[in-house]
C-alpha cells in the first residue's frame, strides 16, 4: 500500500500580510465615520459661535469629504476578490491622501477657530483633536504613511495655536501635547507591528487548517481507491484461477483427447493471465520503491512493434477490429533501448485500444429522431499505430495508438494515469482490469525520461501519444531492397484504410514511382501506359485479380500483389501468377522484399510456394511434446547431464521435474539451499536451477 503524502501548507507570503491590514485598516475607517461626523459637527459649531464662519464651512466640506471618501474606499475593496501588489497600492495612496485632507482640515480649524476660543471652549477643542488621533492611530498606522499624513499636521497645527495663538501663550499646554503625540505615535507603531504578527500566524494557521483538510480529504480518497483495487484485484485473480481449478477438475473427470486440448488450452490463457496480473503488481511495487533499473541494450525498434501488433492481431481479429501499422521510414532502426519495457508499454496502450475500439454499444448514440431509415450496422473498430520522428538532434521519437472506441470526458483524463483507477465502475465491470496498466505506462515513461498526453472526445475515441529519447546505434544500416525506377500502383479503396497511407509512403520513400486509383479497372488502365515492369497492389479484399478475365492475368508488364490477412511473413507465388503477403501487420521490410520480387529485382526461386523454394514449416502456437522416455540418473551423471534442483516448494518441484523430463533431462531435488549446496560440492551436477 503506497504512503500518502501530506501536502505542504501554502507559505503565507507578504503581499497576503500587506492585504489583511489593508482590508483592515478600511473597515475600521469606514467604522470610524460616525465618530469624525460628530468631531467635525462640533467644531464647525465652535468656529460658528466663535464668528469664524468661512473656517467652519471649510472645515464641514472637508470633513464630509474625508467621512465620504473613507467609506467609498471600503466599498471598492470589499469589490475585490484579489488583492495583488498594484491594488495594494492604489489603496495605499488613497488612504494616505484621505488622511491628508483630514489633517489639513484639522490646519484650517487650529488655525482658524482655536485662536478664537478661551477657557473651556479651547480646551474641549484640544481634548477633541486628541481624541481623534486616538482613534485614527489605531487604523491608520496600519498601511503605508497614513498617520505621519493625518498626525504631524493635526498635533503641528494644535501646538502653534496654543504656544502663539491670542489668548494662548500656554507653553505647558503645548509640551504636553507634544508629548501626547509622540506616545500616541509609538503606541500606533506598536499596534501595527503586533497586528502583523497575528495576521501572519492567523494566515499561517489558516493555511495549515486547509492543508491538512486536503491531506484527510486525500487520504479518504486513498483509501476508498486502494479499497477499490483490492476488491478489483480479488475479481481479476480469482477469474483465471477458476479457469485453472475447473479445466484441472474437468481434466480429471474427461478421458477424451479432443476435450483435454480444449482444457489444456484454457488452463494455459488462464496461467498466463494470472501472470500479467502479478507482473503488473510486482511492477508497480518496483516503481513504487525506486528499484525500477532500465536495460541499454541494442534493439531494432520496429520489429518490437511490429512483434506486439502481430501478438495482439488475433484479439482484435476476435474483437472486429482492424488494427493498422506506420513506421516512419525516416525514424532510426536500430537503438539503444529496453525492449522488454518498450514491448510492455506498446502492449498496454494497444491492448486498451483494441479492447475499447471494440466496445461499439457502449458509444452514446443521439436521441431517435422519427420517420427515420434504418441506422446502419455500428461501424467496424480500428485501431492506428504510428511511429513517427519527433526531433532529429537530439533523437526524440513519437509513438501514437489511437482508436475509433468509446472516448473520456475530461474530468476522467484527469485521473487517467493514478494507481489503483479506472474511468468508472462501469467501465471497470464491463472491461475488467487492474488500473494499473497506465500508471505503470506513465512511470516507465517518466523513468525513460519521457513524456506521455492524451487527447479524447467521449464518443469518437481516443490517441495516447508517447514521446521518448533515444540514442541510435552506431551501426551500418541493413541493405533495403531498391526500387528506384519502379512503377508501382496502389488501389486505394473502396473504401480507402490507413494501410494504403502506409504502402504509399513505404515505397515512395524506397525510391519507387507511386500511383494511387480508386479501383483495379482504372489500374490496369493506367498500368498499359507505363513501361514495364509494373507492380500492381491490392487488397485481397478489393476483389480477384481475374475479376477482370484472362487479359489482365496475362499482361506480362504487370504483375500483381496482394495483400491478405494472415502472419505469415513471406511473400507466396499464387496458383494464378500473382504475389501475396500477409499484412496484419503491415511489415515495411516485407512490403518491400515483396514488391521488389514482383518487380524482377529479386530471385523469384527465393519464394516461399514456388517449386524450387525449400519447404516453410509452420510451427504451432502451443507445440505438441511427444511422450519422451524417462531419463535415468545414473546415465545422465555418467553424461554430465544431471541437473540440480533448489526448490522449497512441493508443487514447483513437481512441476520443474516434469518439465525436465519431458525435455529429456534427469534432475535431483534439493529441498532447500543447504542442501543443495551439499550436493552441488560433490561435482555430480552439470547445472543448477534456482530461483
Amino acid at each position: 500500500m503506497l504512503p500518502t503524502k501530506t501536502p505542504m501548507p501554502t507559505p503565507t507570503t507578504e503581499s497576503d500580510v500587506r492585504a489583511e491590514l489593508l482590508q483592515m485598516s478600511l473597515r475600521n475607517a469606514a467604522r470610524s465615520v460616525p465618530a469624525l461626523l460628530i468631531v467635525v459637527a462640533f467644531v464647525t459649531v465652535l468656529g460658528v459661535g466663535a464668528g469664524a464662519e468661512a473656517a467652519a464651512l471649510v472645515i464641514a466640506v472637508m470633513g464630509l469629504m474625508v467621512a465620504g471618501w473613507r467609506v467609498e474606499l471600503n466599498r471598492r475593496l470589499a469589490r475585490r476578490t484579489v488583492i495583488d501588489a498594484a491594488t495594494f497600492a492604489c489603496f495605499r495612496v488613497a488612504l494616505e491622501k484621505n488622511s491628508a485632507l483630514g489633517g489639513l482640515m484639522w490646519v484650517v480649524s487650529s488655525l482658524g477657530i482655536l485662536p478664537l476660543l478661551e477657557g473651556p471652549m479651547a480646551m474641549a477643542f484640544t481634548v477633541m483633536a486628541c481624541g481623534s488621533i486616538v482613534v485614527s492611530g489605531q487604523f491608520l498606522s496600519l498601511v503605508g504613511r497614513s498617520l505621519e499624513w493625518l498626525l504631524v499636521p493635526q498635533l503641528g497645527a494644535v501646538i502653534v495655536a496654543t504656544m502663539f495663538g491670542p489668548g494662548q501663550h500656554s507653553v505647558p499646554l503645548a509640551v504636553l501635547i507634544l508629548v501626547f503625540g509622540v506616545t500616541m505615535y509609538r503606541s500606533a507603531i506598536e499596534f501595527r507591528d503586533t497586528a502583523t504578527r497575528a495576521i501572519r500566524h492567523g494566515l499561517e494557521a489558516k493555511a495549515a487548517n486547509a492543508s491538512l483538510q486536503r491531506a484527510k480529504e486525500t487520504a479518504e480518497k486513498a483509501s476508498c481507491a486502494k479499497s477499490a483495487f483490492l476488491a478489483t484485484m480479488s475479481h481479476e485473480i480469482r477469474t483465471p484461477m477458476n479457469g485453472v481449478i475447473g479445466m484441472i477438475e474437468v481434466l480429471a473427470h474427461d478421458d477424451a483427447p479432443e476435450n483435454k486440448a480444449d482444457a489444456l488450452r484454457t488452463i494455459r490463457e488462464s496461467a498466463f493471465s494470472l501472470l500479467r496480473i502479478i507482473d503488473d503488481i510486482l511492477d508497480f511495487s518496483k516503481i513504487e520503491s525506486g528499484h525500477l533499473a532500465l536495460e541499454r541494450t541494442p534493439v531494432v525498434l520496429s520489429e518490437i512493434i511490429e512483434s506486439v501488433c502481430e501478438s495482439l492481431a488475433p484479439m482484435a481479429a476476435s474483437k472486429g477490429v482492424d488494427v493498422s501499422l506506420f513506421i516512419a521510414p525516416q525514424a532510426p532502426d536500430q537503438l539503444w533501448a529496453d525492449p522488454t519495457r518498450l514491448r510492455q508499454l506498446l502492449n498496454n496502450l494497444l491492448g486498451n485500444a483494441i479492447k475499447f475500439a471494440a466496445a461499439q454499444d457502449a458509444r452514446p448514440e443521439p436521441e431517435p429522431e422519427p420517420e427515420l431509415e434504418p441506422e446502419p450496422e455500428p461501424r467496424r473498430g480500428r485501431v492506428s499505430v504510428r511511429l513517427e520522428l519527433a526531433q532529429a538532434s537530439p533523437l526524440r521519437l513519437a509513438l501514437c495508438v489511437a482508436d475509433n472506441g468509446i472516448g473520456m470526458t475530461p474530468e476522467t483524463q484527469t485521473k487517467l494515469f493514478l494507481p489503483f483507477t479506472q474511468a468508472g465502475v462501469s467501465t471497470l465491470r464491463r472491461f475488467g482490469g487492474t488500473g494499473l496498466g497506465l500508471a505503470i505506462c506513465k512511470r516507465v515513461i517518466d523513468v525513460m525520461g519521457g513524456e506521455i498526453n492524451v487527447a479524447s472526445t467521449l464518443g469518437a475515441g481516443s490517441a495516447f501519444t508517447v514521446t521518448l529519447p533515444f540514442e541510435a546505434v552506431q551501426a551500418p544500416a541493413e541493405p533495403q531492397a531498391s526500387l528506384h525506377g519502379l512503377d508501382c500502383i496502389v488501389v486505394a479503396g473502396p473504401p480507402p484504410t490507413d494501410d494504403d497511407n502506409s504502402v504509399c509512403a513505404y515505397l515512395d520513400h524506397a525510391g519507387a514511382r507511386v500511383q494511387r486509383l480508386p479501383d483495379l479497372q482504372a489500374a490496369m488502365t493506367a498500368a498499359s501506359r507505363l513501361v514495364a515492369p509494373v507492380v500492381v497492389i491490392q487488397r485481397a479484399a478489393y476483389g480477384r485479380i481475374w475479376s477482370l478475365g484472362p487479359a489482365s492475368i496475362d499482361t506480362p508488364s504487370v504483375r500483381h500483389l496482394l495483400l491478405t490477412s494472415g502472419k505469415r511473413r513471406h511473400v507466396r507465388a499464387e496458383a494464378d501468377g500473382a504475389l501475396s503477403l500477409d499484412s496484419v501487420p503491415l511489415r515495411r521490410r516485407a512490403l518491400l522484399l515483396a514488391v521488389a520480387q514482383a518487380g524482377g529485382r529479386l530471385d523469384p526461386r527465393e519464394l516461399p510456394g514456388h517449386a524450387d523454394a525449400p519447404l516453410v514449416l509452420r510451427v504451432p502456437r502451443v507445440p505438441c511434446v511427444p511422450p519422451v522416455r524417462q531419463p535415468d540418473l545414473r546415465l545422465s551423471a555418467a553424461a554430465q547431464r544431471l541437473i540440480l534442483v533448489a526448490e522449497d516448494d512441493s508443487v514447483n518441484r513437481k512441476v520443474i521435474l516434469r518439465q525436465l523430463h519431458l525435455l529429456g533431462h534427469a534432475a535431483e531435488v534439493a529441498n532447500d539451499g543447504a542442501q543443495a549446496l551439499r550436493l552441488w560440492r560433490a561435482g555430480r551436477f552439470a547445472l543448477v536451477l534456482t530461483d
